[in-house]
């Protein structure tokens, strides 16, 4: 709303799915979706920009490239593939976020950058759960990993106990430290 939080919002860099598309495969995202593009009527077009592949822009001493952007035809796991996958470059350090990106945009980063994937810190997609898969993460080969991961997550918690969910948590930390070598990880839990 005007004189709320909108007054302070510089702009909004982002790249949604058609909504006939996110209707289609989780009509139960419409409502966010309904309430994300009726803020965005409070901005004006200067404010707002959709993403595309290969776009660069910069904020503050931040460069950010968009490497990858939904695409309609990936309609497995259609929502969390529709995630945008930016990079930031800080201070001459690297910053993969992967959103909740999974194994198509795993495979599509890969075919578009090959070993142009490579950072110094990634956000662990989907929550180090169900995202890209581990060989992708190998060829990021980061020296930080960001867990967005709560505790019940982090511990693949159910009701059996610890690592006796159907989430892949504890194998993927274990892979990043055994196999990519990653000594720092920090977890939205602590």
């Amino acid at each position: 709303k005007k004189g709320d939080i909108i007054d302070k919002i510089g702009k909004v860099y982002y790249n949604f799915p058609s909504y006939d598309f996110v209707k289609k495969y989780d009509e139960s995202t419409c409502e966010t979706y309904d309430k994300f593009t009726n803020a965005l009527a409070n901005l004006s077009e200067e404010q707002i920009t959709i993403v595309q592949i290969g776009n660069t822009f910069t904020v503050d001493d931040i460069q950010i490239d968009v490497l990858l952007t939904p695409d309609e035809s990936i309609t497995e796991n259609p929502i969390n593939e529709s995630s945008v996958v930016y990079r930031f470059t800080i201070d001459g350090q690297t910053v993969l976020f992967l959103g909740d990106a999974a194994k198509a945009s795993g495979s599509r980063l890969l075919k578009l950058y090959k070993d142009d994937i490579a950072c110094d810190i990634v956000q662990m997609a989907h929550h180090g759960s169900h995202g890209v898969l581990k060989t992708f993460y190998k060829r990021v080969n980061p020296k930080v990993c960001l867990w967005p991961t709560p505790q019940w997550l982090w511990d693949n918690q159910s009701e059996q106990g610890y690592n006796t969910g159907p989430h892949e948590t504890v194998s993927v930390y274990e892979y990043m430290v055994n196999q990519v070598g990653v000594q720092k990880h920090y977890i939205a839990k602590d």
